[in-house]
């Protein structure tokens, strides 16, 4: 009976098998980076393509991941599940079962339910709060249409929470809400052609206008301001004073403001711009 040859690295690929199998007693199965189950796997068959050991090592942790994400997704967490199933491609690359499961998640998400749950892990209510998870339900919401998620998810690419900061992305959330008639995004989208990288102020004036139409009362002062200082529109006394007056008729008090939903860096931007143009005492302003 012919033995077959040993690998000329074999002493290699077996360390490498064992911190596979040291990573599945931890359960380390897809993460840490670069410490887990199938980094280990795939690191002894990218040396040896044939290795049967790796092989079912990283067809058993794939599975093994499955199992885990169908778990999850019983338990109502699909988003923690789909990061399992992504995990599991990568160890069963193109495995049908595996994309038939990602599907039907995929598939399973509603507008309403997900910004409910979205708007729970942005707040903290009733769970741990996580930004990163909200901005994915955010995201599954605004894909279905919800506008308010749409809005939603723009603030956080301003910010940079739960994503990674991007004005040309916040922009184009805004701009999606506003068309859906949403007051608030229209005001933010205001408020980013003046305060923010892509500005466009000529665009303003009629976006805070369109929004204080619809009653979004932070818009009057905005536009009260644009008209106060020039700023996107000529400016005009009698229409900063019609503004101002209509914003003090109906005051944005303290429980109000917890409402909102506007970026915070154009926010302050525009605070502060306003108490300079109000609190100078200079007429000419006007």
């Amino acid at each position: 009976k012919t033995i077959p040859l040993a690998h000329p690295r074999q002493a290699e690929i077996d360390t490498l098998l064992d911190k596979a199998k040291t990573a599945v007693q931890k359960n380390n199965l897809h993460y840490p980076k670069n410490d887990n189950a199938i980094h280990w796997y795939q690191a002894a068959l990218k040396i040896d393509p044939g290795n049967a050991r790796a092989v079912r090592g990283l067809q058993a942790t794939g599975d093994l991941l499955a199992e885990k994400a169908v778990a999850l997704n019983k338990k109502g967490e699909p988003d923690l599940a789909l990061v399992l199933i992504d995990a599991a491609l990568n160890a069963k690359p193109g495995d049908k079962s595996l994309l038939k499961l990602q599907s039907g998640i995929n598939n399973s998400f509603k507008a309403g339910s997900s910004y409910n749950k979205a708007e729970q892990l942005y707040s903290g209510t009733g769970v741990k709060k996580n930004l990163r998870r909200a901005a994915f339900y955010y995201r599954k919401a605004a894909d279905r249409g919800h506008r308010e998620a749409m809005n939603a998810l723009g603030v956080m690419y301003v910010d940079g929470t739960g994503v990674k900061r991007s004005e040309k992305q916040a922009n184009a959330w805004f701009r999606k809400a506003a068309d859906k008639n949403d007051a608030e995004a229209m005001y933010n989208l205001a408020l980013g052609y003046l305060f923010g990288k892509q500005k466009n102020v000529s665009s303003a004036l009629p976006l805070a206008t369109a929004s204080s139409s619809l009653e979004y009362r932070p818009a009057y002062r905005l536009v009260g301001w644009m008209y106060t200082t020039g700023t996107g529109a000529s400016a005009n006394s009698f229409q900063a004073l019609r503004w101002d007056l209509k914003g003090m008729v109906n005051p944005i008090n303290k429980n109000l403001e917890s409402l909102y939903r506007t970026p915070e860096a154009w926010q302050k931007a525009f605070d502060a711009a306003y108490e300079k143009a109000t609190d100078t005492g200079d007429d000419t302003e006007r």
